[in-house]
Parts: structure tokens; sequence; C-alpha cells
């Protein structure tokens, strides 16, 4: 083979290779095209996933916000709820007290002093009055006895004896409620110089509070129908 014709197989090899890098060229351009396209769409994608995450975090701040309204809602009924409730124990008690008085604390000649329905006698808050002004008792001890659920003046049928009940009336009877009833009871007593029987009315009292009521004296009276 001459000189000349290993020139030209060199030159054709050459011009074969510089095709094939061309080629190679394009195929890689292409890819970077759809690579450029992809990371497009993946964007694309990637906005429209923070575009759902930004709403459902705006759907979930909303749901917060409903479910916060409506705790305040349902907080507001059981308000509501307890208190019809507590008016209307207060009410039964109020109908029912001298039923109340003769079946369960052994009492006859019941009179209502102060209720949440009745208002309080003037005679009881003359001697409320008198006793702050004596200094028997203080300004908050007959604030408090102001706030008694039921007052009443009665005569005790064992023995004729006059007498006063502090009543506290409660669905259910808790330790406050005796406690109370005792503190208001001793008020009373000094205010009005006579005996007086602390006692508590209402639904329901567990065990360990029915034990405290009997170690510290305070009758106990729960209201099972006691129109009945």
């Amino acid at each position: 083979m001459t000189t000349t014709d290993r020139h030209s197989e060199q030159l054709a090899a050459l011009e074969a290779g510089q095709a094939n890098l061309e080629d190679a060229v394009a195929r890689l351009e292409a890819g970077q095209t759809d690579l450029k396209g992809a990371v497009a769409r993946l964007e694309g994608d990637v906005g429209r996933l923070q575009a759902g995450q930004s709403q459902l975090q705006g759907d979930v701040g909303r749901l917060q916000g409903d479910v916060g309204r409506l705790q305040g809602d349902v907080g507001r009924l059981q308000g509501d709820v307890g208190r019809l409730s507590g008016a209307e124990l207060e009410r039964e008690v109020h109908a029912n007290i001298v039923n109340i008085s003769s079946r369960q604390l052994g009492l006859n000649r019941v009179r209502i002093l102060q209720s949440k329905i009745v208002a309080r006698s003037p005679d009881l808050q003359d001697a409320i009055d008198d006793a702050e002004e004596r200094n028997l008792i203080t300004d908050a001890q007959g604030s408090h006895l102001e706030q008694t659920d039921v007052i009443l003046t009665a005569r005790r049928k064992s023995d004729r004896e006059a007498v006063y009940v502090a009543v506290e009336v409660s669905g259910l009877i808790g330790e406050r409620d005796i406690s109370r009833a005792l503190a208001r009871a001793d008020t009373l007593a000094i205010v009005k110089g006579t005996p007086v029987i602390p006692a508590v009315v209402g639904g329901s009292i567990a065990p360990p509070q029915q034990a405290l009521a009997d170690r510290q004296g305070v009758s106990v009276v729960i209201t099972s129908r006691l129109s009945g």
C-alpha cells in the first residue's frame, strides 16, 4: 500500500470518528434537553406539592379554629346545663323544704328566712348587720352567711326547741359544700345566739364525703324525688 493510500484510509477513519463524535454530542444534547424537561416537570410537581401543603396547613388552621370554637360552645353549654340543673335542684329543695325538714331533719314549724327564691328576711339582715357592728363576726363572715343557699328557722320535734338551719345545695355534694355548711352554721349561731343545724342537700354523695359529714355533724339529705 502506498503512502497516499494509507493517508486516505487514516483520513476516512478520522472523518468516521468525527461523525460518531458529532452523533454522540447530538445524543448528549438531546439527553440534556430531556433532563431539563424532567427537572422542569419535577419543579412543577414540587411547586404544586408546596401549594397543596400550604392549603392543607390553612385547612388544618381553620379546623383547629373550628375545634376551638366548638370547645368553647361545649363549655358554655355545660355551664348553662349546670346552672339550669342547679336552679332546678334549688326549686325542688324550695318546693319540698317542709318535707325535707320534717322527714330528714326532725323539724316542724319551718319558715324560710333566705333562699335563692325567697328574699332574705329583714329580721335576719338586721341580725347580721348588728353582729358585724358589734364585731361578733367579720364583714367577710357576714357576706358568706348572706350567700348561704337556704336558711331556715324551725322547731325540733324531739324537744320543741327553736333552731336554725344553714343549708348548702349541690348536685354532687363535696367537701367544699360540707365545710361551707358548717362554717355558715357556726356564723349563724353567733348571729342568732341559738343552735344551728348545718345541712347539705343534693343529688348524691360519695362514701368518703358522707363519712366526713358524719364526723363533722353535718346533716346530709339526698334528693331522690323528695315530694314523693
